[in-house]
């Protein structure tokens, strides 16, 4: 059985921090890696790919149509079905590789990682958000609103969909793609976070992985350097302290090594990589064990 991860490029501008998380994962990791990429970032991946200590291949994705501001987002459904792998792991543009990922090639199953931040009814505000989202669902039918219900009774942990493992063709990755492609032919605005939330109820041999494996900077602001993979999530990369001190030390590395040919090109994703790129840099301290 062939595994191997994926990632996905489907905006320019995630160009830079691509390339930042692709050599940090071969820091640790060193088996196939795949960038499902669309047809408008291609010229530019082939730059990245044509460094061969990144080792990794494209495979072109044709993205949902213009819909609104969670079409990448939703596009992932898409890059998990198109796998070339029999146990994929699939990890955001956005993440920082910094130990280790052989246990999520172990996962028996569907595997997501929780946030840590509780439950989805628990009235916090990112469940409030997710909630929010899942209740347009109500209005399409009696089989959506049973969907809403379960969800609800189930209560399921909160979840980010930054990392996930999966075996080919999993029936969980065609339930998400099916209630995405509903809630856009009745122009719901849904993310793929929300839409797993309705899907884990109905899942079997789901795995909830711990949060060390999707941390997302928010959640762990000082203690990024003790996770396996740090998750930059709503540009934390560049909005917060942490994000920026964590994603600027891996950048270093990457611009020190010059990983995918970026110094040629850097700024041209995204300027204030560039910029940040200018910035002293903070060394990162051994991880600490308890």
């Amino acid at each position: 059985m062939m595994s191997g991860v994926i990632y996905q490029l489907s905006n320019i501008r995630m160009a830079e921090i691509l390339v930042t998380s692709l050599w940090s994962l071969r820091q640790h990791y060193h088996g196939p890696v795949t960038v499902m990429v669309t047809r408008d970032c291609e010229r530019l991946m082939q730059r990245i790919a044509a460094d061969s200590r990144l080792a990794i291949t494209t495979q072109r994705l044709k993205p949902f149509p213009e819909h609104g501001r969670h079409d990448h987002r939703q596009t992932k459904t898409l890059s998990w079905l198109a796998t070339p792998y029999d146990r994929t792991v699939f990890l955001d543009a956005d993440t920082a590789v910094q130990e280790p990922i052989d246990d999520l090639f172990n996962v028996d199953g569907f595997g997501v990682v929780v946030l840590g931040v509780g439950r989805l009814g628990d009235g916090h505000p990112h469940a409030v958000r997710l909630w929010r989202e899942l209740c347009n669902y109500q209005r399409l039918g009696p089989g959506c609103r049973r969907l809403v219900a379960d969800a609800q009774r189930f209560n399921p942990q909160i979840v980010n969909t930054g990392v996930v493992s999966y075996p080919r063709n999993h029936p969980a990755i065609w339930e998400v793609h099916d209630l995405i492609v509903m809630a856009r032919l009745s122009n719901r605005r849904v993310s793929d976070e929300s839409v797993m939330h309705l899907v884990m109820p109905h899942t079997r041999n789901l795995w909830c992985l711990p949060p060390t494996y999707n941390a997302t900077i928010g959640q762990f602001q000082e203690t990024w350097r003790n996770q396996v993979i740090v998750h930059f999530s709503a540009q934390a990369w560049w909005r917060q302290r942490a994000g920026r001190e964590c994603f600027r030390y891996h950048l270093a590395r990457a611009l020190k090594e010059n990983a995918g040919g970026i110094r040629r090109w850097i700024g041209r994703g995204d300027d204030r990589v560039r910029r940040l790129s200018r910035v002293r840099r903070l060394s990162r301290q051994p991880r600490t064990t308890s």
